[in-house]
């Protein structure tokens, strides 16, 4: 091979990406001179709409910027009640999704250990029941969304885990179904019974699917992996001192950890930080002067399941998962293309959040590292420096659906292989338009005509849960909703009685 193939090889595959840093990806942002910028913007503890983003927010603003905007509650004018209330509409797969992913969480927190700083066990692993945990889930679904339909909201206050929260979401379900509100007809008892039974077995089968597939391998599809990401014999035998996380449970609350966490209302979410320099902010005392700023955004990011494991030669691997009720087509064993594009966005989030937040875990995780050595009974290899990209490895566990093994349902992608720094210069351009929108960040002050109802070319109006809210919504989708919200909801509590 001439010296300018091999050139070519180098800049193009993995070698030349697999040690890609922070700094080479843009999450630190470099001044462009050598003097620091006049000032940097950057997020308080509590939340800000305009610092604070998340994936499922991004997207929104995507499909229709003034959805996102009606649903953040910042546009003057607009009962906070009825805004609330239509924010609050879900559907069965939301609320499937919210009972599958506790269920999971029981068995993980079971097998987790936590240590102190010291190396103290502050929790070991505990013995579980799966079919018992299996039919407290069955049972909460059946209590979200299946019984008690007499009963109503306490002080009119939205509630998921609340019976009466299934009016919410029978109305939405028949929206996603193509149906409108003004044909939706609401009994006195669950219309949804064989809608019901059949998302409920498709609960069943999910949880049994992960624990059976990905948690005790019963085919043993991990024994012959060669990058070494899950053990044989599946996530039992990852070491429960190497769980980092499960969901939004870190074990690094229990570390001296420098890394900050977003509060809101008393829950600790992750994020991750990526700066971005604004020529016009919406800072009155930057404005008055001309000023620019360098800003600091937050982007929350949520992963179910994070380990760190080791392969036979002790090459280190930060695997994480994200568990999905989609179903996958039974020919491709993937999901819908759609879905596919939406979950590999996700991903390249879950990347730099890991990246970032990870970039010193053979330091902070060492003792948990060498116990977890120690057990094993293998000798503990020298611990790189600083996590890179070739290191992470993330992918989405589907777990809907019969017959499909474990390697159909989890396709892990390395970090590397990304194109991450692409990811962040588009994300970067993103957020500046985003801010370019607002006349102050702190508190948020904006205008609804400054964000355009891009839902409407798309046709999204239809299933959008702020047509009611959207004064550029079509007359027709408008008519099929009730004057108010609440209205809407007077009706789902005391129905029309059928003529």
């Amino acid at each position: 091979m001439s010296q300018q193939n091999n050139r070519t090889v180098q800049d193009n595959g993995i070698a030349a990406r697999g040690c890609l840093t922070l700094e080479q990806i843009g999450l630190r942002l470099p001044p462009a001179t050598s003097e620091p910028l006049p000032a940097d913007v950057k997020p308080r503890g509590v939340f800000n709409a305009v610092l604070d983003e998340s994936h499922t927010s991004l997207n929104l603003q995507g499909s229709c910027e003034r959805a996102w905007f009606l649903g953040s509650g910042l546009a003057p004018g607009i009962d906070p009640h009825e805004q609330r209330l239509l924010r609050s509409l879900s559907s069965y797969m939301g609320g499937l999704g919210t009972v599958v992913h506790e269920g999971i969480r029981r068995v993980l927190d079971a097998h987790r250990e936590k240590l102190n700083p010291e190396g103290r066990v502050l929790k070991s692993p505990t013995a579980y029941d799966f079919s018992r945990i299996l039919e407290s889930v069955l049972e909460r679904f059946s209590f979200m969304e299946g019984d008690s339909w007499g009963e109503s909201f306490p002080n009119g206050n939205p509630d998921r885990d609340h019976p009466r929260f299934r009016e919410h979401v029978k109305l939405k379900h028949e929206l996603v179904g193509g149906s409108s509100p003004a044909q939706v007809s609401i009994p006195e008892h669950s219309p949804d019974a064989r809608h019901f039974s059949r998302y409920r077995e498709t609960l069943r089968q999910a949880l049994e699917n992960w624990h059976s597939l990905f948690f005790l391998d019963s085919e043993d599809v991990f024994k012959s992996d060669p990058r070494g990401l899950v053990p044989a014999g599946g996530l039992r035998h990852v070491d429960p001192a190497l769980i980092l996380e499960v969901e939004e449970k870190n074990v690094a609350y229990f570390k001296d950890d420098p890394f900050q966490l977003l509060s809101m209302g008393g829950f600790s979410i992750p994020y991750y930080e990526i700066e971005a320099p604004i020529e016009n902010p919406p800072v009155p005392e930057l404005t008055k002067s001309g000023l620019q700023a360098r800003f600091t955004f937050r982007v929350k990011a949520v992963l179910d399941f994070v380990y760190l494991t080791f392969t036979a030669d002790g090459r280190p691997r930060l695997v994480a998962m994200d568990w999905k009720t989609n179903m996958l087509d039974e020919h491709s064993g993937r999901p819908a293309i759609v879905a596919q594009e939406e979950h590999l966005v996700q991903l390249k989030h879950y990347a730099l959040y890991l990246m970032q937040r990870y970039r010193d875990v053979f330091q902070r995780f060492e003792p948990e590292i060498r116990r977890a050595f120690s057990r094993s009974g293998r000798e503990a290899p020298a611990l790189p420096r600083e996590l890179t990209a070739d290191m992470v490895f993330l992918g989405d566990a589907y777990l809907s659906g019969e017959g499909l093994s474990a390697q159909h349902r989890f396709r892990p992608v390395c970090a590397a292989d990304l194109d991450l720094d692409a990811f962040v210069q588009t994300l970067r351009q993103r957020l500046i338009s985003k801010v370019a929108k607002f006349s102050k960040i702190e508190p948020p002050t904006s205008e609804i005509s400054r964000w355009a109802p891009n839902g409407i070319e798309e046709g999204r109006c239809s299933g959008c849960n702020q047509a009611p809210l959207c004064s550029s919504a079509p007359a027709d989708i408008k008519s099929e909703w009730p004057e108010s919200v609440s209205g809407m909801l007077s009706l789902l509590k005391h129905p029309r009685p059928k003529p």
